[in-house]
């Protein structure tokens, strides 16, 4: 029910991410012979996001979303295993007024294939873009976005027949460019909020 003010995440520590979803993205399939793991006696945890300032202080009308998910036959199990593995970097500040650069990188722990990217920042982000270097220093572009803009976050996926394979000791290389100048703030009730000091958070 309603209980979420802001942006955040669904308050279950050990939960894993099983698919995400925007308005705009159409229907999400899996790779050939490949699928996520649904351990029996899971529950799963549909959290929605919804704009209810028109509703003049009203009641919100039911809610009629729902999840399709395809499901292999009894007994039948994938090549595959798909797993959503969240890289966040999360010791960043972006001080009031400022624009800030902020590169990270993350140390790939097993060997495996990634099939889709999901490029995520929030509204103070303007650009994003996360890289491959291997261990024999080649390097290969996994997403670019130039002019990040909330509404475009996605999970895009690699031609299925085109994974990028990865071995443990690669690296992941992301880079993010925030701006929390004046002009670039929320309007809140007709008002542009003004700058404040923002860190990673919920």
């Amino acid at each position: 029910g309603p209980g979420y003010t802001c942006f955040g995440d669904s308050g279950l520590p050990t939960a894993k991410f099983l698919a995400i979803w925007a308005p705009g993205i159409g229907v999400q399939r899996t790779p050939a012979d490949s699928a996520f793991e649904i351990p029996a006696g899971s529950r799963l945890v549909m959290q929605m996001h919804y704009n209810v300032l028109n509703l003049g202080g009203a009641e919100a009308p039911a809610d009629r979303s729902r999840a399709e998910l395809w499901t292999l036959p009894e007994g039948e199990t994938p090549r595959n295993r798909l797993s959503m593995v969240p890289y966040a970097d999360v010791w960043f500040d972006v001080p009031a007024g400022a624009t800030v650069d902020w590169p990270s990188e993350y140390e790939v722990a097993a060997d495996a294939k990634i099939v889709a990217i999901a490029p995520h920042m929030h509204a103070l982000g303007t650009s994003i873009s996360m890289s491959l270097e291997r261990q024999d220093g080649s390097e290969t572009c996994l997403v670019d976005v130039p002019r990040w803009d909330f509404n475009w976050q996605d999970l895009y996926w690699f031609p299925h027949d085109q994974p990028v394979e990865v071995k443990a000791g690669d690296l992941l290389r992301n880079h993010c460019v925030y701006d929390n100048s004046a002009g670039n703030q929320p309007v809140v009730n007709g008002e542009r909020m003004p700058p404040r000091d923002v860190r990673w958070g919920d």
